[in-house]
């Protein structure tokens, strides 16, 4: 009885610590300008800078396959209409709801991208950043379902210069005469994401950052 008591109490104070530690990230998340320079997984500023320069404000709705923490998210909100973030972890969908709280025009929403009906989407998407599943398989799998879901497309691809998986697959696609290519964004060709060549996500991209497409 009293090892059972002792397991439920380690139990507790697991979660407790788990939870605080999720409350501090979360807290600087909200708080701090987050980029891929203090967060990997998700864009640089200069991907921003460049959505916001090539897109007027405040004419197209953007849906987010792959939101992860909302970090995109709060910091395009105000640039368009509608801004709906899609993510299959429910732990990544609440930390970008508080990251976003007080913008009124992004909503996040549970979705499993590769095991659901691509036509179960009904938010009226213009453009379609697709920042999920970086392996061969799956970004083939997203292109398609993006080409079928919304017809005239236009793409927003995350880390197509660092991923050669994302490379290839979206290369494959232009190739295919499914895609072309509008503008390069983000990071450039040959620039490092961190100049600390020790840090295990430091590289040199071998295309650029982001890629603006639309299809054929």
């Amino acid at each position: 009885m009293k090892n059972h008591k002792s397991q439920i109490t380690n139990h507790k104070l697991k979660y407790m610590l788990n939870l605080c530690k999720e409350i501090r990230d979360t807290f600087q998340e909200f708080v701090l300008p987050v980029d891929k320079r203090t967060d990997y997984w998700t864009v640089s500023q200069q991907f921003r800078d460049h959505v916001r320069q090539f897109f007027p404000a405040k004419q197209y709705s953007l849906l987010e396959v792959g939101c992860y923490k909302g970090l995109t998210a709060k910091s395009l909100a105000n640039h368009f209409t509608q801004y709906l973030g899609l993510d299959v972890k429910e732990e990544y969908l609440r930390v970008a709801r508080i990251n976003n709280i007080f913008n009124t025009n992004v909503k996040f929403q549970k979705f499993d991208a590769y095991n659901s009906d691509w036509n179960q989407i009904t938010f009226p998407a213009d453009l379609i950043l697709i920042d999920a599943v970086h392996e061969y398989e799956y970004i083939k799998q997203d292109i398609d379902n993006c080409l079928k879901r919304f017809k005239k497309a236009v793409i927003i691809f995350d880390d197509y210069g660092a991923w050669e998986s994302v490379f290839r697959a979206v290369n494959e696609a232009i190739d295919e005469g499914k895609i072309e290519v509008v503008q390069e964004i983000g990071l450039k060709k040959g620039q490092q994401l961190w100049a600390d060549e020790s840090n295990p996500h430091s590289y040199t991209h071998f295309g650029s950052e982001g890629l603006i497409c639309r299809s054929i």
